[in-house]
């Protein structure tokens, strides 16, 4: 669909295109709601499950979407996907459930700002979320922030979300002139993944909040491979903040990965108490079991240390539990 504006997409079941299931390019206010999207591949360019461009006021709302994948390999197997939005329209991926995709769950291809990320369940997933930078139009590549063809990253809001053993929960990609910042990562769960949250090195601000760590090889990975030179964990700590989150049982609580040698996933681990005592980060979290209700259930036991012990300043309440069921009061 080129174009239309306010196209209602609701209880289709979609399987096997060589594509995407939907693929909307321009207009607003489109709404993909209660559909089940399925091995959308494709053999020479990305393969998609839902993929939106150019638009905005856009909502993706409680489908089920799994298996796309680009037989060239992982970077293009995409679920829900968005390209160039403006940034003074809302636009919002919930309550879908994603899995069994090598590549991206909730992605972007620059210039998507402003995009809300909320109760998703994404499993099985080779990068669950993905923020990224801002990006030029297709008729001005080289422009700059300043031109109105430019289109930010960043300002996302990623809360309340289900990040469970994907390759990576959350990773946002960022340059010196494209970047990607303010955005907002609280209230999640992230269990048993490789690295539940992946920052670079280059300038952004991204802040951590009332999240739950949990059983992953890596919690906060401080990734500066692939740049060339080394840095230690105190030349990330001005690019982002860190609080009230509540860490168990993981690799490493931080996990600094301080030049190119080594394959991914490698460097040097950090539990919480020494990311608080030595680097002054991290003052209200917790190393703490957070006491869920049972196997795969991630509500909070009655007796559980995260009962109240979140930020509440993202809610405006009093009061709100750590993880994905805040309880705000």
């Amino acid at each position: 669909y080129g174009g239309s504006s306010y196209l209602l997409v609701r209880g289709l079941e979609l399987a096997y295109t060589q594509a995407a299931a939907f693929s909307f390019e321009g207009g607003r206010g489109q709404i993909v709601d209660d559909n089940v999207l399925s091995h959308n591949s494709n053999s020479n360019d990305n393969a998609y499950s839902v993929f939106i461009s150019y638009g905005g006021g856009a909502r993706v709302c409680r489908n089920r979407v799994f298996d796309s994948e680009y037989w060239g390999g992982t970077p293009n197997s995409k679920g829900i996907t968005f390209m160039t939005m403006r940034p003074d329209d809302p636009y919002i991926v919930e309550d879908n459930e994603i899995y069994d995709i090598v590549g991206q769950g909730i992605a972007t291809k620059g210039g998507v700002s402003h995009l809300v990320v909320r109760r998703n369940y994404v499993h099985e997933v080779g990068l669950a979320i993905e923020g990224t930078d801002g990006r030029c139009d297709w008729t001005l590549p080289n422009c700059t922030q300043s031109d109105p063809e430019y289109f930010p990253g960043g300002a996302w809001d990623v809360y309340e979300n289900l990040l469970v053993h994907n390759r990576t929960g959350f990773s946002v990609y960022v340059t010196a002139t494209n970047p990607s910042d303010d955005n907002r990562v609280y209230n999640n769960v992230f269990a048993d993944n490789g690295s539940a949250v992946t920052l670079p090195p280059a300038l952004f601000r991204t802040v951590l909040a009332n999240n739950i760590f949990v059983g992953n090889e890596r919690a906060v990975y401080l990734d500066h491979g692939g740049s060339g030179t080394t840095a230690s964990v105190a030349d990330f700590l001005p690019n982002f903040t860190s609080d009230h989150n509540l860490f168990f049982a993981n690799g490493g609580d931080y996990f600094l990965r301080p030049d190119w040698t080594g394959p991914e996933g490698s460097g040097i681990a950090y539990d919480l108490v020494t990311i608080q005592t030595d680097h002054g980060r991290e003052p209200n979290s917790l190393a703490a079991d957070p006491e869920f209700r049972g196997a795969g259930d991630y509500t909070l036991g009655d007796l559980s240390p995260a009962i109240g012990a979140g930020d509440p300043s993202f809610y405006g309440a009093t009061t709100v539990d750590i993880g994905a069921y805040p309880n705000p009061r």
